[in-house]
């Protein structure tokens, strides 16, 4: 009989889950803490699968993802990625657990959104031995927006010529904000 595999991603609390936060306009983070995989009869593993379940700000925006670099070093280390468009990552060939942990903790988060939604976002993962599906750990992301500053754009071409009495000082103002459709006040 074969036991199902089972993986930690915060090998640092109690259960298999992760909970962090990212923080608009901040760096890609981690969606692990130190996972783990444990599997008491198999010392290698042959899948996973990382999904980030509910993209709310758009794939251009939003997105689980490795680098190159590491895409490369996984085939190295005889585990093939595949990125798929709808926030998908498939790591598959026989590999060693640590050879899995390993291009696990190397997945991070991004939104570049200049308004994301607040929304908590889901990642799961969900590895194979062969045999058996493990448990499937998910990863909770809480988002914190930031206020972006509004822009003034002026085009102010006017020039005055003494004796004119009448001069426009303001010509094209703009103003915008990618996270707020009201001015309060100017």
């Amino acid at each position: 009989i074969n036991d199902a595999p089972i993986i930690d991603l915060d090998n640092t609390t109690a259960g298999n889950n992760f909970a962090t936060s990212f923080t608009e306009d901040n760096p890609a983070i981690a969606i692990s803490n130190a996972a783990t995989i444990t599997d008491v009869d198999n010392t290698n593993m042959t899948s996973a699968t990382i999904t980030l379940t509910n993209n709310l700000d758009g794939i251009t925006d939003e997105n689980i993802a490795l680098t190159a670099a590491q895409i490369t070093a996984a085939d190295g280390l005889g585990i093939t990625v595949n990125v798929a468009t709808n926030n998908v990552i498939s790591l598959s060939g026989s590999s060693s657990i640590a050879n899995y942990q390993t291009v696990i903790n190397q997945i991070v988060y991004n939104n570049t959104s200049q308004n994301p939604s607040t929304t908590n976002r889901s990642i799961t993962v969900l590895i194979n031995d062969g045999t058996a599906n493990s448990n499937t750990a998910t990863t909770t992301i809480s988002i914190n927006p930031v206020n972006d500053i509004s822009v003034v754009t002026l085009d102010n071409t006017s020039s005055f010529t003494e004796g004119n009495t009448n001069l426009s000082v303001i010509n094209n103002l703009t103003i915008t904000d990618s996270d707020n459709t009201t001015l309060n006040a100017a």
